[in-house]
């Protein structure tokens, strides 16, 4: 990513434990999110200790916004929400258009995008599928002493209800036809196996990392049950 001639690096970890599916990890979408990005850098840290995870090839981008994570900033330097820029015609960023043409050809089996939120409430999810939505109320309910979740926050025509927000596949169409999207709209077109974990930054920052790294486990653990 080149700004004024300055070169930011944005990175992938491939780990190939050659399997036959293969989980995509996204964080830093939004510079000022850094629990997402230190959470990616400890499960690449200790992905090897767990042998369930052998069954995933991974591919994992710890900062897809690296100048907004230099300058905590939400956007990149061109003042673009790289989460609204991606699209199948043309990308206003030049972020979003690396991850688009990267992945062309890779099918994953689940796509995991960690956030954090700057809402005064608790921790939530975005899915897409009843499967997905399933799978994180499980999560939800089995640790109600360890994590609070939102259960009244609005987001467009919806509410979170126990920590979920289920998006349909109407509204996702809806925002496909203003040719704008966000990261995970964009890759349910891949597969529908997709699940943004919001983390909420009013809680320490070890506390936050530790809700991506159990949500993700869970998910890992438990997605093709």
């Amino acid at each position: 990513v080149v700004y004024d001639n300055l070169k930011y690096n944005m990175y992938e970890v491939y780990i190939n434990n050659n399997a036959h599916e293969e989980v995509l990890i996204f964080s830093g979408v939004h510079g000022n999110e850094p629990a997402g990005v230190l959470s990616s850098i400890k499960l690449i840290e200790n992905i090897s200790k767990i042998d369930r995870y052998k069954k995933y090839n991974f591919r994992i981008v710890p900062v897809v916004n690296p100048w907004g994570y230099e300058y905590s900033s939400r956007y990149n330097a061109d003042g673009i929400d790289i989460n609204r820029d991606f699209s199948n015609e043309q990308t206003l960023s030049q972020e979003a258009n690396i991850l688009i043409q990267h992945y062309k050809t890779i099918q994953p089996k689940i796509v995991i995008d960690l956030h954090e939120t700057n809402y005064n409430g608790e921790n939530y999810y975005f899915v897409y599928n009843n499967q997905m939505e399933s799978l994180m109320r499980d999560f939800v309910t089995s640790n109600p002493s360890d994590y609070k979740f939102e259960n009244n926050m609005k987001y467009s025509i919806y509410k979170t209800e126990n920590g979920i927000i289920k998006i349909s596949e109407f509204i996702v169409s809806i925002v496909r036809m203003a040719d704008r999207c966000a990261l995970s709209n964009f890759f349910i077109q891949k597969t529908k196996n997709v699940v943004v974990t919001e983390s909420s930054s009013k809680y320490q920052m070890e506390k936050r990392i530790s809700f991506h790294l159990d949500s993700i486990q869970h998910i890992l653990m438990n997605g093709n049950n």
